[in-house]
Formats: C-alpha cells, structure tokens, sequence
C-alpha cells in the first residue's frame, strides 16, 4: 500500500516549529514510511546510494520542514537529501561561494610567483599532510560514543547495533553473523534508531560537553 503523508494540525505544526520532541517523534513516525519512499525515489534518481540514511538524516530537521501540503514538505525532504548528499549545509554554502568552485581545483590551481618546479599549492603539500584534521580537527570519541548509545540498548540490541557502528556490513551480512533472518536485524536496527530519536536532545547534548561540535549547526 502506498505510504500518503499525514499532516500536523496547525497548533501542532507550531509545537514542532519549537521543538518539542513528543509531537516532532508523533509525526515523524507516522509519516515515517512516507519519507522512506521519498528518499528512494530521490536515490533512484541521483544514483546515490544510502536512503535509509537520508531517512535517518530528516529527524535532525524535522522542525525546520514545511507542512502546508504534500509538496512542501516533498521539497523539504529533497532539501535535507541533498544537503546531507553533498556533505551538509555548511559544506554545501562553502561550495556555493567558493570563487574556485570547488576544494580540489584551489590545490590544482598554478601558483604566482612561484618557482617553476612547484605548480601547484597541491605539490607543495607534504604526502602525509591530513586537509580534514588541519582545517576541522575533532576528538576521537568513536568508544566513548559508542558505550553512551548502548546504554540506551537491551543486551540483543547492542549486538546488532555494535555491527553497523564498527563494521559497516549490509543486513545480510550481519544477519549471517549474528545467526538471525535478515528481517530482524532490520527491524532491530530500525528499534535502536527510535530509541536514538526519543533521546535526540539528551545525545546531541553529550556530543556538545564531550567537545565534538565546535558550535551550534
């Protein structure tokens, strides 16, 4: 049966516009299988692989949607698609007003003024040197992180959750690891998203004290 999507009453749009978290998880899961149909048409149609992530991704800006129609929230959810697609708002503003274009062409770019034999600001770069740890280093909180999730998991929710947090294998995979049917682990994962989800502020609160957002997205 196809998914439709459910709309918020006014009065309940406003509380979603100011974050409380009950009407934001009422909502969201009720147009759940609405927005995972959504999310595979806009991968079939880019080529991207990844919709449940890109289902997982609309949580974080679910009071920034529109809910006038079906429409407006289609075009909110492609927004949060292709913002996530091509590595955030941030990263996407820095693309968009980026004289270059884009990060590679800076370090292809020839050099003014330079010796004839370095080219470029790319063949200028020591081989080791790290662009992401120079210019946006973060802490190491991979173990932390993943002792504080489980302490939201029952003990058969922690196996399965511990799988696709270190190993990144498909459900197949896992499934055949753990001894269970694909569908469960499915099911299972999409259990320990709703528990995350229910927790969002709790969490993202965590990942401020610990230090790993320098600032508020």
């Amino acid at each position: 049966m196809k998914a439709d999507y459910i709309a918020p009453a006014p009065a309940e749009i406003e509380k979603i516009k100011h974050g409380d978290r009950e009407t934001i998880n009422r909502y969201y899961l009720a147009n759940y299988k609405y927005i995972q149909r959504i999310a595979k048409s806009y991968c079939r149609r880019t080529n991207y692989y990844g919709w449940e992530d890109l289902t997982q991704e609309v949580y974080l800006y679910f009071d920034k949607m529109s809910f006038d129609s079906p429409a407006y929230f289609g075009r909110c959810l492609y927004k949060v698609f292709s913002d996530y697609r091509y590595g955030g708002q941030r990263k996407k503003a820095q693309l968009k007003d980026s004289k270059c274009g884009i990060e590679y062409y800076v370090f292809d770019k020839p050099i003014e003024g330079e010796e004839k034999e370095v080219t470029t600001i790319g063949e200028s770069l020591a081989s080791d040197f790290n662009m992401i740890e120079e210019i946006e280093p973060r802490p190491d909180i991979s173990q932390r992180l993943f002792d504080f999730f489980c302490g939201y998991l029952a003990k058969e929710q922690k196996r399965v959750f511990a799988q696709f947090y270190w190993t990144g294998k498909t459900y197949n995979e896992i499934a055949r690891d753990l001894g269970k049917n694909p569908r469960t682990v499915k099911r299972t994962r999409e259990e320990i998203f709703k528990k995350f989800r229910s927790n969002a502020d709790t969490l993202k609160n965590w990942l401020y004290e610990v230090g790993y957002y320098e600032y508020a997205v």
